[in-house]
C-alpha cells in the first residue's frame, strides 16, 4: 500500500517526535502520514480515511466476482464486496491479487494488485479479454482482507487437484476460503 521505504521513514518520524513518551493512534498514524506526504509516490494514501475505514471499524466484507464471458474470454469482470453481516455498513478500498488456475491445479496466471473501491462494484478492466480459467481464486497471495467466496466451479477444481497448487500461501487461502464458506453453510461440508 505505502511500501516498506515510507513506512520506515514514518517510524523514524514517530520514534523522533514520541521518544519516551506515551501516544495514541492518531499520532503513530499522523507519522506515517507525514511521510507518505514527504514521499514521491504517484499516488498519495490518505491513512486518517484508511484508519477510520479499516482500524476503527467492524467485520469483514464479503468479497465475490461477477463477471460474462463470450468465446471463452472475459467481456466484463466485476469484483463485488458487501458489507459485513453483523459489522459496520460500509465498502473498503484494497488490493488484492486474482490467481487464474487451470482443472489440473496450475497456475496459469497472476493478476496483480487489483484495486477496488470503496463501493459495491469495481469494475476490473485488466481481466477483460483474459481466457476464463477453470477456477478463480480471489485473494491469490493474501494480501487481501475480507470474507471472499470461491464459485462452486473453483471448488470442484480445487478439491480435486489442491496438492498440486504450488503456491503454500495459496494452497492455505483456498482451504481457508472452504472452511470458512462452510462455517457459514454457504457451502456443504459433506
Amino acid at each position: 500500500m505505502i511500501g516498506w521505504q515510507t513506512f520506515t521513514a514514518g517510524l523514524k518520524i514517530y520514534f523522533k517526535k514520541h521518544a519516551w513518551g506515551n501516544t495514541r493512534l492518531p499520532d503513530f498514524i499522523g507519522a506515517i502520514q507525514e511521510a507518505i506526504d514527504q514521499s514521491d509516490a504517484e499516488k498519495k494514501q490518505d491513512l486518517h480515511q484508511w484508519s477510520k475505514d479499516w482500524l476503527q471499524t467492524k467485520g469483514s466484507n464479503k468479497i465475490t466476482c461477477d463477471y460474462k464471458v463470450e468465446d471463452g474470454k472475459f467481456t466484463i469482470f466485476k469484483i463485488r464486496q458487501e458489507p459485513a453481516k453483523y459489522g459496520d455498513d460500509l465498502c473498503r478500498s484494497q488490493s488484492f491479487n486474482i490467481g487464474l488456475y487451470s482443472k489440473d491445479g496450475a497456475l496459469v496466471e497472476m493478476v496483480e494488485n487489483v484495486t477496488i473501491d470503496k463501493q459495491e462494484y469495481t469494475d476490473v478492466p485488466q481481466m477483460n479479454g483474459k481466457a476464463k480459467p477453470d477456477a478463480i481464486l480471489l485473494n491469490a497471495d493474501d494480501w487481501g482482507f475480507g470474507y471472499f467466496i470461491m464459485e462452486e466451479e473453483a471448488i470442484k477444481v480445487f478439491t480435486q487437484s489442491l496438492g498440486n497448487v504450488k503456491s503454500n500461501i495459496d494452497r492455505a487461502v483456498i482451504i481457508g476460503q472452504i472452511g470458512a464458506m462452510m462455517r457459514s453453510i454457504e457451502f456443504p461440508a459433506t
